[in-house]
Parts: C-alpha cells; structure tokens; sequence
C-alpha cells in the first residue's frame, strides 16, 4: 500500500519543526501574522491557504476517502503553526484507486504523516517563514 501527499503551502502560519512549540512554551515566540486569528471578510485576511491532495492505491469508498482527507488535516495540525485559522481556506482531497486492500485505520495513519511532511519539506525548501 502507498499513500502521498501533494501540499501546496500559502498558509496564515508557519511550518512548524517542534522549535514553535518550544519558543510558544518558554516564552520566547515573537513572531504572530497579524490576521493568524482575525475574523475579517476582507480580501487580505482570507488570502492565505494550504491546499493538498493525498493518493492512495488502497480500496477507499466514498467515505473512506472523506475520513483520510480528515485525518490529513492532523498532518496540517501538526506541520502549521497555527493551522486552520480563519484567514486560511485549507482543504484536502483525496484519490484512491482501489487496486489494494489496506486497513482503513493505517491508510489514515499514512495520510497524516504523509501531509504533515509534504509541508515540512516546502518549509526546508522555502525557509521556515511562509
């Protein structure tokens, strides 16, 4: 079973390795998007956005599909800081072309994973301020 993950970054937060969570913990976190929290109808406050699609050759219904793409949205979670705020329109879709039988449980798994490093590796390539 294989599962990927494409992930386009323009997110209202940053790529987070663990070092966000430690500066956020002792103190030391200065750096804060000025719209991360606004709830704001403007144009430039809902112009960031984190947009993927996961794959799969595991056999997934309909539903399946929907609670993968739920799952990679932990991939998202963990790899922004924050993540899902509302100046951003993240989304996740997922393909599945069902030519293996996989345990549901470890194809989500796989997904979250598969996300979280699609956008760590935009970061390593980017820098890690978006």
């Amino acid at each position: 079973m294989v599962v990927g993950a494409l992930v386009a970054v323009n997110a209202t937060g940053e790529i987070n390795d663990g070092a966000v969570q430690q500066a956020l913990a002792d103190g030391t976190y200065e750096h804060r998007p000025a719209d991360a929290f606004a709830r704001s109808e403007s144009d430039e406050a809902r112009s960031s956005t984190t947009i993927g699609v996961v794959a799969t050759n595991a056999r997934l219904d309909k539903a399946g599909c929907f609670r993968v793409a739920r799952s990679g949205h932990s991939g998202m979670a963990r790899a922004l800081l924050p993540a899902h705020t509302d100046g951003d329109g993240d989304a996740l879709v997922v393909g599945a072309t069902g030519r293996v039988e996989a345990d549901p449980g470890l194809v989500r798994l796989m997904a979250a994973v598969a996300v979280e490093t699609a956008i760590r590796t935009v970061g390593s390539a980017d820098g890690d301020r978006l």
